[in-house]
């Protein structure tokens, strides 16, 4: 099965492993928050996709109205 995964998913996940291992060695007390705590703590060179897809995730807007919207409902 993994022979028919495309080439570029196999190098984001080992980008993905590696980077994982780069931040163990961290105290979790030190451990970044935010996307773009993580994006300044490392070198993005060496992780470009892993970069991108916190950038990414960076720019998403964040709401619960939605969730709020479920249980904003007067009582009987």
């Amino acid at each position: 099965m993994a022979d028919m995964e495309p080439k570029n998913l196999r190098v984001i996940k080992a980008e993905w492993e590696i980077w994982k291992k780069n931040w163990q060695a961290t105290p979790p007390g030190e451990l970044p928050r935010y996307a773009t705590e993580a994006i300044k703590q490392r070198n993005t060179s060496l992780f470009p996709n892993i970069s991108t897809l916190l950038r990414i995730l960076a720019t998403l807007r964040v709401t619960t109205a939605a969730a709020e919207k479920l249980f904003d409902v007067e009582a009987p």
